[in-house]
């Protein structure tokens, strides 16, 4: 049983608000799939509107081992819904995920990673995790919590177990 830390941050100015959200989503459903608990930290994040950043602690069997990946920038292309013209934008949002110990010393690192480590595009249903040029055309699948062909494609790639 591990417990690890998952922090998601988005920029003070655009709709990083609703991106935020998304990507908390996606991590969330994927905990309860994989039979985690999943509990806020309520003075660090309000599920309110705008969300700039939640911090979550997720409790279950190889929570870190399935997670310890996911840490850098994700980059997500979108179309917001008060576009008129279709033109896609470009947001990103810093996902970090640490032990509970590691969490004490801030993440190991930087709040805000440089190297964009995935790219979710929601006009073309596709997503790139750019360290392995992994692409997978289920983008909404992925969102929906679906991440196992993303982990178990870094889990092999850097050679380490899978749970």
């Amino acid at each position: 049983m591990s417990r690890v830390v998952l922090r998601i941050s988005g920029r003070t100015t655009g709709d990083e608000d609703i991106l935020v959200s998304k990507v908390f989503h996606m991590y969330s459903k994927y905990a309860e799939a994989q039979g985690w608990s999943i509990a806020v930290v309520p003075d660090r994040a309000s599920l309110r509107e705008p969300l700039m950043e939640v911090v979550a602690f997720l409790r279950g069997e190889n929570a870190f081992l399935n997670l310890q990946y996911e840490t850098g920038v994700h980059r997500l292309q979108w179309v917001p819904p008060t576009e008129q013209e279709g033109r896609v934008f470009t947001s990103k949002v810093v996902v970090a995920v640490a032990t509970e110990r590691d969490e004490s010393d801030g993440f190991g690192g930087s709040a805000y990673p440089s190297e964009t480590i995935r790219t979710y595009n929601f006009p073309q249903n596709r997503v790139t995790d750019h360290r392995i040029a992994f692409t997978l055309h289920e983008l909404d699948l992925v969102m929906d919590g679906k991440l196992d062909p993303i982990i178990q494609a870094l889990t092999a790639h850097y050679g380490g177990e899978s749970a």
